[in-house]
């Protein structure tokens, strides 16, 4: 809205870009089975060359998370559903299961009990490059059509155009297939775009700039600005209404997410002011 208050009538992003110009760090794990220690060794070369993290901490998490874990956790995990199942429910429902306050109506908890499983089962299955896998989520997951549809709508609400030009289906294209080292060209991520800014800006150092997380920036509106939209709202009612979530629980657990500020559990308000205000819309 500030960008047409100015004139602006097309607002370029560059939406795409970490998803096509970004080497996923589950190449790890093909580099990892395939014994290529020193390919692991330019991996994280990169990595720490192009982002504020620890040394160390990148290295463990290269290792383990991206890396041996891919590999080792899915056969464990099908040796086990195969010899005491139960196991595996009672993991999830401690550990990564649904939180209390979300589905409390027994038929609800149960379909999405189910459908956490089947996404368990259907993950775990899978074979072939971890890092072709996730190329292909960039394309297919419903997050990405979710956001392309806002952005879209977005647009049209406020009355301009905009534009993501690394979606371009050609250049997607092009950048699928391009080799991940030739994407980290210069021994750092988005290298291809690195040199052509270098060349065209060359005092400027975009060639030597580490990546900036815009993490804790979105964290800290959504616990500055959250509360005053939860007691706005007045709560979930709508979604309460629907048996989608139990207040009782979720009271609690949005004011001590807000007060405490916890960064980690930001997006958690964000779902749910938004889920909310959606429903009140349309149901």
């Amino acid at each position: 809205m500030e960008g047409k208050r100015r004139g602006c009538r097309v607002i370029l992003t560059g939406g795409g870009g970490d998803e096509w110009l970004t080497v996923s760090l589950l190449l790890a794990a093909d580099l990892l089975r395939a014994f290529d220690l020193a390919g692991v060794y330019r991996l994280w070369d990169s990595m720490r060359r192009s982002h504020r993290r620890p040394t160390f901490a990148l290295l463990r998490s290269l290792l383990w998370r991206f890396g041996a874990r891919p590999i080792l956790v899915p056969p464990a995990r099908r040796f086990v559903r195969g010899v005491a199942p139960w196991a595996l429910k009672f993991r999830r429902r401690l550990l990564s299961g649904p939180p209390k306050w979300m589905a409390p109506e027994g038929a609800l908890r149960r379909e999405l009990d189910a459908r956490l499983e089947e996404h368990s089962v259907r993950s775990h299955q899978a074979t072939g490059s971890f890092y072709i896998r996730e190329l292909r989520t960039a394309l297919e997951h419903p997050l990405v059509s979710w956001e392309s549809e806002e952005v879209f709508e977005i647009g049209q609400r406020v009355g301009v155009h905009v534009f993501q030009a690394f979606w371009d289906a050609d250049l997607v294209d092009l950048l699928y297939r391009t080799p991940p080292f030739l994407l980290n060209r210069g021994r750092r991520s988005k290298g291809l775009v690195r040199e052509s800014l270098a060349r065209r800006f060359p005092d400027l150092g975009f060639e030597q700039q580490k990546k900036v997380d815009a993490t804790h920036f979105y964290s800290s509106v959504i616990l500055r600005e959250g509360g005053r939209a939860w007691r706005a709202l007045g709560g979930a009612t709508a979604l309460a209404d629907l048996g989608i979530v139990d207040t009782r629980y979720l009271g609690p657990t949005m004011e001590q997410i807000l007060a405490r500020r916890q960064a980690r559990q930001a997006y958690r308000p964000w779902s749910v002011l938004n889920a909310e205000a959606w429903v009140r819309g349309h149901a």
